[in-house]
């Protein structure tokens, strides 16, 4: 492994992609910011980029141009988070969806900058997204709503980690944010998951092991580390397979990563909250992470062998799934080929680069025929306004469903900030890692 000091910062990513002062408090089981992020990787950030290094000082000037966009955007948070399953109703799942990701982006992006200069502006705005979902948001409902909330929702716990020490977001608001936590994000999505045998299990141990982290419960985190155990141990196959997940014909490739992000993702914070180290560890059945992760490697370069279906799916030239798992993962295995294929693709910065999906076509005010109506207040409005950006800013981009749909997931665990702040030290809000 290599020293800690000089791993970049993980932001979100986008994943999944990455901070600052630790949290002092009588109470307090876990450092804070803690779980994907740490005060020496936020140090270690902020000194590189005060010298101008890269790729830390490009990834800075595109972050703050994401951030001060997001100062304009109100908060877009539903009294009920209700999602329909993507087979159902394709558009109204990716309209629904993408409210939360959008949320989440910007608190997470507001949340990072506020860490990496210490302007107020980011942190307030942060705050205002966070206490809208904790205040208004008390249910999740739809097919896909525990999954979205799941997968997306972590960036919200991130965001928190690293606003965690602002003084202008008071006791209150954080006990609110904090029993939002328990009452919905818990109770309505992740835990309702997490035994789940497929991708959606590993999206709700991961989800889980955030919120308990955040929450400083070390019983509650100690068990899901335990179902981590279990669940790799299940899931991955002796050739490094995982079945659930490669059985799903050409989209196999697909599935198997959208199931190895919140595994490592999870991982990383077993590492910060308890030192196991899950990505060295062999479960009783002789299986570990780098063999799943090894397999996935092998068939994304030789897709054309790929045993369950011709013509597999790939990314394409503007998606970085694949690639930012194996940036991450480069810093936890002295595997040169993760590096080489990463490189392709790098430096990625999978948070600050605008993971949106299509919205649904729709009239202004109005549900399309047959479909409930979601709270998307600004979205068309944002929407038009971030097609004009370009270079070093925003692009349009047009994404798929991923959850066993195809949308790629807004929070990779590890979010990296990786232009310069990001590998995973994983995850969309935060570069997922």
């Amino acid at each position: 492994m290599r020293n800690q000091g000089r791993r970049k910062l993980p932001v979100l990513a986008a994943a999944g992609l990455a901070a600052g002062l630790v949290f002092s408090s009588a109470a307090a089981a876990y450092p804070h910011p803690g779980g994907m992020h740490s005060e020496a990787q936020l140090a270690s950030a902020k000194r590189n980029i005060a010298g101008g290094l890269q790729p830390w000082a490009d990834a800075m000037k595109e972050l703050i141009p994401r951030a001060d966009f997001y100062l304009l955007e109100p908060p877009s948070a539903s009294a009920d988070f209700h999602v329909p399953g993507y087979y159902e109703d394709p558009a109204g799942h990716t309209g629904a969806s993408e409210v939360l990701h959008t949320d989440v982006r910007a608190a997470y992006a507001s949340a990072l900058a506020y860490r990496l200069t210490g302007r107020t502006a980011y942190a307030e705005k942060a705050k205002a997204i966070l206490n809208d979902w904790a205040f208004r948001n008390t249910a999740v409902s739809g097919t896909d709503g525990p999954l979205v909330m799941t997968y997306s929702g972590v960036g919200f716990i991130h965001a928190a980690e690293l606003l965690r020490d602002y003084s202008g977001w008071s006791e209150a608001d954080k006990t609110a944010f904090s029993n939002w936590l328990t009452n919905v994000y818990l109770a309505r999505a992740a835990n309702p998951i997490k035994t789940r045998s497929n991708n959606w299990g590993d999206w709700g141990i991961y989800g889980a092991m955030a919120a308990y982290y955040y929450k400083d419960d070390p019983v509650l985190l100690n068990a899901e580390i335990t179902r981590l155990k279990n669940k790799i141990d299940s899931s991955i196959a002796a050739d490094g397979s995982m079945p659930h997940e490669a059985g799903r014909g050409a989209s196999g490739l697909w599935y198997t990563y959208f199931a190895l992000a919140p595994m490592t993702a999870a991982a990383q914070i077993a590492k910060e909250a308890a030192g196991i180290d899950l990505f060295q560890w062999t479960s009783p059945g002789g299986r570990t992470i780098k063999q799943a992760l090894d397999y996935l490697l092998f068939y994304m370069n030789r897709p054309d062998q790929w045993p369950y279906g011709a013509n597999p799916r790939m990314p394409v030239s503007d998606e970085e799934w694949g690639y930012n798992l194996f940036e991450a993962m480069s810093d936890y295995y002295d595997e040169p080929a993760y590096k080489s294929f990463a490189s392709v693709k790098g430096p990625i910065m999978y948070l600050a680069k605008p993971l949106r999906m299509e919205l649904p076509e729709c009239d202004e005010g109005r549900p399309a025929a047959g479909r409930r109506e979601v709270r998307r207040p600004d979205v068309h409005r944002r929407t038009a306004r971030m097609d004009g950006f370009q270079g070093g800013q925003y692009e349009r981009r047009r994404m798929e469903h991923a959850d066993g749909s195809g949308q790629e997931p807004q929070n990779l665990g590890y979010q990296h900030l990786r232009n310069g702040f990001g590998r995973q030290s994983l995850p969309r809000p935060v570069r997922h890692y």
